[in-house]
C-alpha cells in the first residue's frame, strides 16, 4: 500500500468519525430534549395522577433528587410504557387535544369565579394551570389545596357544631329533649298497662318494648343517661361524650342528606325516635315475656293470630293522636277487623279503643257492638232491594245497657 492510499483511507475514516460524532451529538440533543419534556410533564403534575412519582421524578416519600439522570428518565419511561396503551398516531393525538379542550371548558365552568384556569402551550405539551388564592397551581396541587381547604372548613364546622351543641344542650333544647324522652317512656308504660289488661281467653297478653337500636345500643343508653342529668353538673368528660354522640348523629344525617341545610342535620341528630325501635312482646299465662316473631305468631291459635297485630296498632294510633290538638278527631277505620276473634275478646278489644280514647268506624257482616265495655255505639244495618231505589238503614244504638232500633231510608 502506498503512502497516498493510506492518507486517503485516513481521510475517509476521519470523515466517517466526524459524521458519527455529529449524529451522536444530534441524538444526545434529542435525548436531552425528550428528557426535558418528560421532566416538564412530571413537574406539571400530570404523571402523579397515574404513577407514584413526585414532581421531581422520585417515588412518593423520597427526597427530591439533585438533578435528573438518564437512568431515572429511562426507568420512568419504561414505567409509562408499562401502564399506558395510548394510541400514538396523529389522529389519536388530535382527538385527545379536542377532548382536553372540552374538559377544560367544563372545568372552567365548574370552578367558578374564585379560580382562574388557563391552558399553556409548552413546546408540544398543553398544560392546565389554575390560579387560586394568589398562587398558580397545576391540577394535582390544586386538588391538594382544595382538600386542605376542605379539612380546614370541616375543622371549623366541627368547632361550630360543638359550640352550638354546647349552647343548645345546656339550654332549652336539652330540657325539651329530656322532657320528650321522659314523656315517651311514660307513654309506652301507659300503653303497656292498657295492653296487658286486654288478655285473650287463653291468657295471652302483649306489651311494647322500646329499646335502643342494636347497632348503637351502648352509645344511646349512655347518651340518654347523661341527658337525664343536669347538664350544668356534668363532668367535662361526660359533656365531651355527649357532644361526640350528637356529632356522630349529625355526620350520619349529613351522609344521608348532603344537600339539605345544617339545621336539618341538627334536627335529625336530635330526633330521639331514630335511636330506638319498638318490639312486640308476648306472654302466655304467667310465663316469661318473649318477642313476638313471625314464627311465634304462626304457631298461635286463630284468635291470637287475629288479635296480635291489632292491639299494637291501636296503641300506635292513640300515640299518634297525642300530638294533635285536643279538639282534633281521633278516628280510626276498621274493615272486618275482628274476624276470627271470639265475642269476649271483641268486647275487650273495643274496650281498649275506649280506654285509648279512640273513635272507630268499622264494617262487618255480623257485628253489633253490644258489649258492656262500650259506653255507647251506633250500628247501621243496611238493606237494599234491587227493584227499589235507595238503601234502607236500620240504626241500632247501644247505650251500654240495652239496644234500641229505628228505621231510616236514604
Amino acid at each position: 500500500m502506498t503512502g497516498r492510499t493510506a492518507a486517503e483511507q485516513r481521510a475517509r475514516l476521519r470523515e466517517r468519525v466526524e459524521l458519527r460524532r455529529a449524529e451522536l451529538k444530534e441524538r444526545e440533543e434529542d435525548r436531552t430534549r425528550v428528557v426535558d419534556r418528560l421532566r416538564t410533564l412530571v413537574e406539571a403534575g400530570w404523571l402523579a395522577l397515574v404513577l407514584a412519582v413526585s414532581p421531581h421524578g422520585a417515588g412518593a416519600g423520597d427526597e427530591p433528587p439533585p438533578a435528573w439522570s438518564l437512568t431515572r428518565a429511562l426507568d420512568l419511561a419504561r414505567e409509562i410504557e408499562r401502564v399506558s396503551d395510548a394510541d400514538l398516531s396523529q389522529e389519536a393525538a388530535d382527538r385527545r387535544a379536542r377532548r382536553l379542550y372540552e374538559r377544560f371548558q367544563i372545568l372552567a365552568a365548574d370552578l367558578g369565579a374564585d379560580y382562574q384556569p388557563r391552558l399553556d402551550l409548552d413546546d408540544e405539551l398543553l398544560l392546565v394551570r389554575v390560579g387560586y388564592n394568589g398562587r398558580d397551581h397545576d391540577v394535582p396541587s390544586l386538588l391538594g389545596a382544595l382538600r386542605e381547604s376542605i379539612e380546614v372548613r370541616r375543622s371549623l364546622l366541627a368547632d361550630h357544631e360543638r359550640e352550638l351543641l354546647r349552647r343548645f344542650l345546656l339550654g332549652e333544647v336539652g330540657d325539651h329533649l329530656r322532657n320528650r324522652l321522659r314523656q315517651a317512656r311514660a307513654l309506652v308504660g301507659e300503653m303497656n298497662e292498657l295492653l296487658e289488661r286486654c288478655r285473650t281467653a287463653s291468657g295471652m297478653a302483649l306489651k311494647l318494648a322500646w329499646d335502643p337500636v342494636a347497632e348503637s345500643a351502648p352509645e344511646v343508653r349512655d347518651a340518654v343517661a347523661l341527658l337525664a342529668r343536669d347538664f350544668a353538673l356534668l363532668p367535662d368528660a361526660d359533656r365531651r361524650g355527649l357532644e361526640a354522640f350528637f356529632q356522630a348523629r349529625i355526620s350520619e344525617a349529613r351522609q344521608q342528606w348532603e344537600a339539605v341545610p345544617w339545621r336539618d342535620h341538627l334536627m335529625a341528630a336530635l330526633d330521639y325516635r331514630s335511636w330506638y325501635r319498638f318490639r312486640i312482646l308476648r306472654r302466655t299465662g304467667e310465663g316469661d315475656w318473649a318477642e313476638l316473631t313471625r314464627r311465634g305468631h304462626g304457631a298461635a291459635s286463630g284468635g291470637e293470630k287475629a288479635v296480635a297485630p291489632h292491639l299494637p296498632l291501636f296503641a300506635a294510633a292513640a300515640a299518634h293522636y297525642r300530638s294533635a290538638l285536643p279538639t282534633a278527631p281521633r278516628l280510626i277505620l276498621l274493615d272486618e277487623a275482628f274476624a276470627g276473634i271470639d265475642q269476649g275478646m271483641r268486647g275487650r278489644c273495643m274496650g281498649l279503643l275506649v280506654a285509648l280514647d279512640l273513635d272507630f268506624m268499622m264494617t262487618s257482616h255480623d257485628e253489633w257492638g253490644c258489649y258492656e265495655e262500650l259506653p255507647g255505639v251506633a250500628t247501621y244495618q243496611l238493606y237494599r232491594d234491587p227493584a227499589l231505589e235507595g238503601v234502607a238503614a236500620v240504626r241500632v244504638v247501644w247505650t251500654g245497657r240495652h239496644p234500641g232500633a229505628e228505621e231510616t231510608t236514604s
